[in-house]
């Protein structure tokens, strides 16, 4: 990986780059007359005669050093580090950055033999030396390139740059992903939520059969997209915080301090610190429904805190008792999703796509509906890359373990 030098076509770039010949010359000048200054006020003082003249130093000095101060400040100001812009990491030229996540920077990037584009993500500068998020970074990469279905995003490759830092490639998508979705569009129809939802069941079903869970299952991490000639085609992303399923019951002492994941889709075991299985994938994914539905998460607050507290203690309110023209059938689904208790989930994600297909509205929505969609709206959207997300991964912490399971 080679760096360069910023572009210095705007002010922002320039200084970016570092000082330039006429910022040094503006120093320089700065600083000569602090060195003049205090070159006569060394003089004036070894000429001290008079008990009067003495009374001039201070103030010759305090002129010397509030000089040399604003030339060292003014230089702190313009003297900004350059920083590097990565151009080439292997055979892959990236082009443009698309937009960062929770671990990493996106770039949009492309091949340079096979001349396919894809994305390109790099664990931040800040974070290339952090072991736990370099070990997260590498769990994410091989978790995703182990799952081959057509609904998971696909990575390509895996490595480390010439600088230490981590990077991956995955296919790249364009499209929208849910959160954007409905702030654009509005609430889905409830035929095109189950259409979305039995692909996302696929992906979830390879991923639980895998041995894997996702944990971070939420709108800005489902992207809408076309693929092969297939429109409404949803690819799941951000496998950052999988983890292996646990066959052993948690013990109370092992209640982690800290949660990672996003607090208005985290399900009510992953709120109070304990590890889910694959239910608590289930659990998540009913709340991307109720988004879609609705047009708001199950719970909204400003804290995220109270978001947790909501999602292990709470009540939500069925779909219909909030005005939300729903079949029955499909409100029964999404809130047996959203049980606090696992048990009374789904057992698996199969067994949820078999509820989703005896829906009433499960054929309303067909891939000649999509088609006509995409092309009838024409949606004006740039070319995004899979971690373009408009919510961020949050990581919160106990002051105390919980004492208890959720009930």
């Amino acid at each position: 990986m080679r760096p360069r030098s910023a572009d210095r076509s705007t002010p922002a770039q320039t200084a970016s780059a570092g000082i330039g010949p006429e910022d040094g010359s503006a120093h320089r000048r700065l600083i000569i007359p602090a060195i003049v200054v205090c070159l006569i006020t060394t003089a004036a003082v070894l000429s001290l005669n008079h008990r009067s003249e003495a009374l001039l130093f201070p103030g010759l000095l305090t002129a010397a050093v509030i000089t040399g101060l604003l030339a060292i400040r003014q230089t702190r100001v313009h003297r900004r580090p350059s920083l590097p812009v990565v151009e080439r990491i292997g055979p892959y030229v990236l082009k443009r950055k698309l937009g960062a996540g929770g671990m990493g920077e996106v770039y949009l990037a492309e091949h340079a033999l096979m001349k396919r584009s894809c994305a390109v993500k790099l664990i931040h500068p800040r974070q290339a030396h952090d072991r736990e998020m370099q070990e997260r970074f590498a769990r994410e990469a091989k978790a995703t390139a182990q799952l081959t279905h057509w609904n998971t995003i696909e990575v390509y490759d895996y490595g480390t740059a010439e600088d230490g830092r981590f990077f991956y490639v995955m296919e790249f998508l364009e499209g929208v992903n849910l959160w954007q979705y409905v702030k654009q569009f509005g609430p889905m129809s409830p035929a095109r939520v189950v259409y979305l939802l039995k692909q996302l069941c696929d992906a979830l079903y390879e991923a639980e059969c895998a041995g894997l869970v996702h944990r971070d299952i939420k709108p800005s991490n489902v992207f809408l997209t076309r693929r092969g000639g297939s429109y409404d085609v949803v690819k799941l992303l951000d496998f950052g915080l999988v983890q292996p399923i646990s066959q052993q019951p948690v013990k109370i002492k092992n209640v982690k301090r800290r949660l990672h994941g996003s607090p208005q889709f985290m399900c009510p075991e992953q709120a109070v610190g304990l590890s889910p299985d694959h239910r608590g994938d289930l659990y998540s994914l009913g709340a991307v429904a109720y988004f879609l539905l609705s047009g708001r998460p199950p719970f909204t607050d400003e804290n995220p805190i109270m978001l947790v507290v909501a999602h292990a203690t709470g009540g939500i309110p069925p779909l219909n008792e909030i005005g939300v023209a729903v079949p029955q059938d499909l409100c029964a689904i999404v809130m047996k999703c959203l049980s606090r208790n696992p048990d009374d989930r789904f057992s698996s994600a199969r067994s949820l796509l078999d509820a989703l297909d005896s829906c009433s509205c499960a054929g309303e929505w067909t891939r000649k509906s999509a088609e006509q969609w995409w092309q009838v709206q024409q949606i004006n959207v740039e070319r995004s890359s899979p971690s373009d997300t408009i919510q961020v991964t949050q990581t919160l912490e106990y002051k105390a373990p919980l004492s208890e399971p959720p009930g």
